[in-house]
């Protein structure tokens, strides 16, 4: 059957339920994260104030704060924190995984049985009917996901931070401003690792949805022609999203494969009722799927431009970036793939 508004309706609920569940990862993650700050700041800004004091009317040095053991002791305090925070975000997140999953499933099920007549939608293959190692796989491998992206940040950014400490040192004569700068800076980088931890923890929970909805397109796979890529056709949603919405693909086919934190959705597709046998069935709904270049161009010039970014944008008005190359497959081996937004021609 064509995606009609029903179908729609419930894709983009799926969408607010699952932004509301990253919402609450989100405000739970953040208290975390200011908290632990409050908690390491003082010791580092009073190792700094040290520092500033032993200067005197001279310079803080970079041999001053790489030989300070009152410092060391404060980052090794920010590494432990930030150890437990990302332990703490990805375990807010492992936690629901399950529930994500299987909340996906019935919802992918409902897609699919709201395409066909009321009376023929026994046919779907219920969620609960699923193997449920195929259930486990998900959570295990999403789990594996989060747990190895999570594991390294916080030396990863204690390295940083001591990078930050001593570009610190530059451009400043007052050796107590020059100590508020760094620690300025090092907060910076601090609250730079929630940024990465809430990154991972959505896209690997939006991530394990797809999954679990490609698992119930498969066990429908004889009634579906394949899915859809929907996006939210806003002014918030990237280049490469808009030009994703609406493309098909078979049923055995990940995805969607969207960039970091990307709300896309696969919406599946059945067959006519007419290829599915339905005998007297005429009054099909048409297709309401929306056309993402003629929702483009019906866009004020402003949002048009706030979306693309000006170098697009004024290519797009030339001709020269149609929306269909909006998107580009970029390759990661440690991750998987994802479509990105392309670059604009560049001008002769």
């Amino acid at each position: 059957m064509s995606i009609d508004e029903p179908t729609l309706s419930a894709a983009e609920e799926l969408r607010n339920r699952l932004a509301r569940l990253n919402d609450g990862h989100t405000r739970i993650m953040t208290r975390a994260w200011v908290q632990a700050w409050d908690d390491v700041s003082d010791d580092l800004d009073a190792a700094l104030q040290q520092l500033a004091l032993e200067a005197g009317e001279g310079r803080i040095t970079r041999k001053a704060v790489l030989r300070s053991q009152r410092l060391t002791n404060a980052l090794d305090k920010i590494r432990v924190s930030l150890d437990a925070l990302f332990e703490q975000s990805g375990q807010t997140a492992i936690d629901s995984l399950a529930d994500v999953v299987d909340q996906a499933g019935a919802a992918q099920e409902a897609l699919i049985a709201g395409q066909l007549p009321e009376a023929e939608r026994a046919i779907v293959k219920e969620w609960s009917r699923v193997d449920q190692r195929q259930v486990n796989a998900i959570v295990t491998r999403s789990t594996e996901q989060i747990t190895k992206l999570s594991f390294p940040l916080a030396d990863e950014a204690t390295a940083v931070m001591k990078r930050e400490l001593v570009r610190g040192l530059a451009g400043g004569k007052n050796p107590h401003v020059v100590a508020a700068r760094m620690v300025k800076r090092t907060e910076g980088v601090f609250n730079g690792g929630l940024s990465r931890a809430l990154t991972i923890a959505r896209t690997e929970t939006l991530d394990a949805h797809r999954a679990a909805a490609q698992v119930s397109d498969e066990a429908n796979a004889d009634i579906l022609t394949g899915w859809v890529w929907s996006a939210t056709l806003s002014a918030r949603t990237c280049p490469a999203c808009w030009s994703m919405n609406g493309r098909e693909f078979p049923v055995t086919q990940p995805g969607p494969e969207g960039h970091q934190n990307c709300r896309c959705v696969r919406l599946p597709k059945t067959m006519s009722w007419a290829d599915l046998g339905f005998e007297g069935m005429d009054d099909e709904p048409p297709s309401l799927m929306p056309d993402a270049a003629t929702t483009f161009d019906n866009l004020p010039a402003g949002t048009q431009r706030d979306v693309l970014g000006p170098r697009r944008h004024d290519a797009w008005k030339a001709g020269d970036y149609p929306i269909e190359s909006w998107a580009t497959k970029r390759t990661n081996e440690t991750w998987r793939d994802s479509y990105v937004p392309s670059k604009a021609p560049v001008a002769a």
